[in-house]
């Protein structure tokens, strides 16, 4: 009997010898709250999946938002510390204007000295000290607002320049802002820069800031372009085409952590053709809205005039 117990646990450790190893761990996703085997395959399949992408899109999003409000937050509490500034600045100047700096230098040094005087006395000063504080205000706010209405002048004033320069036609080449590469063509923001739209997905160049648009084009360039996405345009006097972007991406393909990068010049930014919605399927839509939905082309046709019946025979005219 002892020597069949020991030939028992002789084959049983043979039998575990031979088991190939398993892992017992296992993955846990944070953008869905999942836990799965962590085998690669059980991995791939779930960040594979649209429930996963959507996942990380929404939290991607939720960052985004966070930063934008951490930095309006931020801007704010400067703007406020400015206007502080600014008031006690402009106090301190009326008051050197009114009394002299000399009487503020005495007045700040002296010993306050109990002042005896009539109830009727007090009560008259401070009302005349009430009224000349009334007209002060009174005019630094008629001023304010002539400056708001010198300025509301002044930005009208550039809308309508805008405007005039909006509706002169553009002329393009017909290869002018535009190439394809493996059956994909892309649009160059600086001269397409009419389609560019909030939240609109791009792709933004990450190399060298001064690239050349031929540079740019290049196949073994294309490594340095990042899927990302619009969040903001706004007006600046600094780019040829007036206007700059804040966009956002993900730098680093290991890294789902996005990058906000702000005044980002429309030659660092492309469209993929009929990649969304909101982006022209065609070439020829994409011209037309670059151009402000301008006539590309006319075509005068001349009709003739019947005599017997008085009217003039059919004609085409493309535009």
């Amino acid at each position: 009997l002892h020597f069949a117990i020991m030939m028992s646990n002789a084959s049983n450790k043979q039998r575990k010898h031979r088991e190939p190893w398993r892992s017992n761990e296992r993955h846990y996703c944070e953008a869905c709250n999942k836990w799965m085997g962590s085998d690669r395959q059980s991995i791939a399949i779930h960040e594979n999946g649209r429930k996963h992408k959507e996942n990380v899109e929404k939290a991607l999003a939720k960052q985004r938002d966070q930063r934008l409000a951490q930095d309006k937050e931020a801007l704010n509490v400067q703007r406020a510390l400015a206007q502080m500034n600014q008031a006690a600045t402009s106090s301190h100047l009326q008051d050197v204007s009114k009394y002299g700096v000399s009487a503020l230098h005495s007045l700040a040094t002296s010993t306050p000295q109990p002042v005896k005087s009539e109830a009727t006395t007090n009560s008259g000063s401070a009302q005349g000290d009430k009224k000349q504080e009334k007209a002060a205000w009174e005019a630094r706010k008629a001023k304010r607002e002539r400056e708001k209405k010198k300025d509301s002048d002044d930005d009208d004033d550039d809308d309508d320049e805008h405007k005039d320069k909006k509706r002169v036609r553009r002329q393009l080449a017909p290869d002018e802002g535009n190439y394809t590469i493996d059956d994909k063509t892309y649009l160059e923001g600086v001269t397409f820069i009419e389609l560019l739209e909030e939240q609109m997905p791009i792709e933004v160049w990450i190399g060298s800031h001064n690239a050349s648009l031929a540079e740019t084009r290049l196949l073994e360039k294309q490594h340095l372009w990042r899927h990302g996405v619009i969040l903001n345009i706004r007006r600046s006097s600094k780019e040829e085409t007036g206007k700059v972007l804040d966009v956002a991406y993900i730098k680093d393909e290991g890294n789902e952590q996005e990058t906000i990068e702000k005044s980002v010049a429309p030659s660092r930014v492309r469209l993929i053709l009929g990649s969304e919605e909101s982006i022209p399927d065609s070439l020829e839509e994409a011209r037309i809205a670059a151009t402000g939905g301008e006539v590309v082309k006319s075509e005068q046709v001349k009709l003739e005039l019947d005599e017997s019946t008085g009217l003039s025979s059919w004609g085409t005219v493309e535009v």
